[in-house]
């Protein structure tokens, strides 16, 4: 026996549901639309971002290293015997040099009265020590 069925015929879709299918396909059209204006809106705001810093920083002045300031300048007068105290002194400070006579008012910056400042307190704090020293070596009998 042969089975004379016909094959079943797929069923065509009703209107509604090409209707169905139509809208979907449409919001899905939508979305991707949305996502690529999204994207273009943010490509558009990074050239806009990047030519205002090329802008800004074609309009700034060229970095120049900073003019120094020119030290404030004080008088010294050193100490002078004709003994110890009777040669130059000799100061240098981050390379400059200079090379101050004894007996004689001169100019010279700050920090270089300041070093020679800090010079005279040592000195001094050594003489003291030595005296101090040298009494406790004569006070214990150590000559």
């Amino acid at each position: 026996m042969a089975n004379n069925k016909a094959p079943e015929a797929q069923a065509e879709p009703t209107i509604e549901e090409l209707k169905a299918q139509l809208v979907a396909k449409e919001q899905e059209a939508e979305g991707a639309k949305t996502a690529q204006d999204a994207a273009e809106k943010a490509a558009k705001a990074a050239e806009d971002a990047l030519a205002a810093e090329k802008s800004k920083a074609k309009d700034a002045p060229e970095t120049t290293k900073p003019k120094k300031a020119k030290p404030k300048m004080v008088k010294v007068k050193l100490f002078k015997d004709n003994n110890k105290y009777k040669d130059d002194v000799f100061v240098s400070v981050n390379g400059k040099r200079w090379q101050i006579r004894r007996g004689v008012e001169v100019e010279v910056p700050d920090f270089v009265k300041e070093v020679l400042d800090h010079s005279a307190e040592q000195d001094m704090n050594t003489a003291n020590m030595i005296a101090m020293l040298e009494a406790d070596a004569k006070e214990n009998g150590i000559t």
